[in-house]
C-alpha cells in the first residue's frame, strides 16, 4: 500500500509564505532607502552648490519575465538635472 506524503504541501506552503515575506521586506527596505535619499535631496535646497538645480529623484520601472517572476528596476535621475556633480571618466 502506498502512503501519501502529507508533509510536502505544508513545506511548500511555508516556503512560499517565507518567499513572500522576504520579498515584501526587501521591497519595503528599498522604498524606505530611496525615500530617505530623496529627502536628503529635498533638504539640500538652497545649500551652496545646489542653487537652481532640481532635487534628484529615482525612477522606478516594473518588469516581468515571460516565464514568471519580475521586479522593479530603479534608476537615478540624469546627472545634468540633479544637484550632484556629473562624474566623468
Amino acid at each position: 500500500m502506498q502512503q501519501e506524503n502529507v508533509e510536502e504541501p505544508k513545506m511548500n506552503d511555508a516556503f512560499e509564505t517565507g518567499k513572500d515575506r522576504a520579498r515584501s521586506w526587501f521591497e519595503t527596505l528599498r522604498d524606505r532607502m530611496l525615500a530617505g535619499l530623496e529627502a536628503v535631496e529635498d533638504a539640500a535646497e538652497g545649500a551652496p552648490g545646489c542653487e537652481g538645480k532640481e532635487a534628484g529623484r529615482f525612477t522606478r520601472k516594473a518588469w516581468t519575465r515571460e516565464d514568471g517572476g519580475g521586479g522593479v528596476d530603479v534608476f537615478d535621475c540624469p546627472a545634468e538635472s540633479s544637484r550632484r556633480p556629473a562624474v566623468t571618466p
